[in-house]
């Protein structure tokens, strides 16, 4: 009974506001469609009785007042006491579109947390298709905004988000799946994710700003570490690339060849550095 009279207090909120709304617009005729089907819905929500009743007659409406009064949480459990009572395809419908709204909620409000939080809402979407299709669209929309946001919880956090999304999909759908074509072909993921995990897992925070721009390449990275003469970091990250490379079945595309390549390329311009350099200080003493 808490879950409606919870519905009622914002269903109260949302019609003052209509009301107060239109008592202020001197021409009538200004209202639109959506603040009438506002005041329309809150008005039949007022008491927890015509709000149950009102839920399971027109959920898809209903499921606005959560949404407007931003209480997502309040309305997943809403949601499941209407399961017996509301056809499946309409509490999908309905399900998908608090689901996508309590997201971009997320993410405006950067209230992100470590990503958790998106993968659980994402994970209460039973329909593959809707999962992946929504899986999908946060990754465009997140690809066409700044990654690089710092919040107070996480540095580069719609990146992390990015991050945490890939490997949901990695982890969720069949590696053969009909889902992984064109730009979301699963090799392509899979070496993104690998360069994303190491960013995130390997590079020291003061550093992130020069590996950021890397992270679609994780060959490049640990190349960049070695030139940097990064060794310590060199070293975790060419553990955690050989973990990835088998968890990823990466072998045909990056492989460890290709990393004791690297190795021994700047282990030798190492050494002929150090060589070099006495030989230049001899020379220099003996001009003198």
């Amino acid at each position: 009974m808490y879950i409606y009279k919870t519905l009622c207090l914002g269903a109260l909120s949302q019609f003052n506001k209509h009301m107060e709304k239109i008592s202020k617009d001197d021409n009538q005729l200004n209202i639109s469609i959506e603040d009438m089907a506002i005041k329309r819905t809150s008005s039949k929500c007022l008491t927890w009785q015509r709000a149950e009743e009102n839920s399971r007659r027109d959920p898809l409406a209903v499921v606005n007042m959560f949404i407007y009064e931003k209480q997502f949480d309040m309305g997943h459990k809403w949601l499941t006491l209407l399961n017996n009572h509301v056809e499946e395809n309409i509490i999908n419908r309905v399900r998908f579109k608090l689901v996508e709204e309590h997201i971009h909620w997320l993410l405006i409000e950067e209230n992100i947390g470590n990503g958790d939080k998106i993968l659980h809402i994402i994970d209460t979407i039973t329909n593959l298709d809707d999962k992946w299709h929504l899986c999908a669209d946060l990754i465009n929309d997140l690809s066409k905004q700044k990654l690089v946001t710092y919040t107070k919880s996480i540095p580069f956090s719609r990146l992390f988000v990015k991050f945490r999304l890939l490997q949901y999909m990695l982890g969720h759908f069949e590696e053969n799946s009909n889902f992984f074509q064109g730009q979301y072909d699963r090799s392509n993921l899979c070496i993104f994710v690998t360069g994303l995990a190491i960013f995130f897992n390997c590079i020291p925070l003061e550093q992130t700003d020069s590996y950021v721009k890397l992270v679609g390449q994780p060959l490049l990275m640990l190349e960049q570490l070695l030139m940097n003469s990064s060794t310590d970091i060199a070293k975790i990250t060419i553990e955690t690339l050989k973990v990835l490379i088998e968890k990823y079945s990466l072998e045909n595309i990056l492989n460890i060849k290709q990393i004791d390549e690297l190795i021994e390329c700047y282990t030798k311009k190492s050494v002929r550095l150090n060589v070099v350099q006495p030989n230049e200080k001899t020379t220099t003493v003996e001009n003198k």
